[in-house]
């Protein structure tokens, strides 16, 4: 597969806040979780992928200088589903529930969860977050 250019960072720092790009979930073999939710997509299988992009998003504040011991400020969470689809915030709830699980009191954020009609590369899910990094001062000590 050819990597295709990309226009945009994994992360950004302002002061000391820390900006994810948003994160796709992939499965065990490295492939996108596709699909629209309440059609290919269960809200099971559709909780799993946020975990997983939740995941993604952990992974990548992680490697930010002072990010291993940030706290997440909020998270968007978005769903692919069928038109009329209400349980947005269910599948979002599985990625919240996993950044707490990951971080504790640090993992506690405010949230917004939408219900979409595509995301990038046919994506069931895609989430976001901010983060609040530790200081240089912070660190240094």
């Amino acid at each position: 597969m050819q990597a295709t250019e990309t226009h945009y960072e994994p992360s950004v720092l302002a002061d000391d806040l820390v900006f994810i790009s948003g994160r796709l979930p992939y499965d065990d073999d490295g492939g996108v979780i596709a699909g629209l939710i309440g059609d290919e997509i269960t809200v099971d299988d559709a909780r799993q992928a946020a975990r997983r992009a939740a995941e993604s998003c952990l992974r990548t504040l992680r490697a930010v200088p002072g990010g291993q011991d940030a706290s997440v400020l909020r998270v968007t969470g978005y769903v692919a589903a069928r038109p009329g689809f209400t349980r947005a915030h269910q599948i979002v709830d599985a990625a919240s529930e996993h950044i707490r699980a990951s971080l504790g009191e640090r993992g506690k954020h405010s949230r917004v969860a939408v219900a979409v009609s595509g995301l990038p590369l046919g994506a069931c899910v895609e989430i976001e977050m901010v983060a609040k990094r530790m200081s240089s001062e912070e660190v240094s000590r």
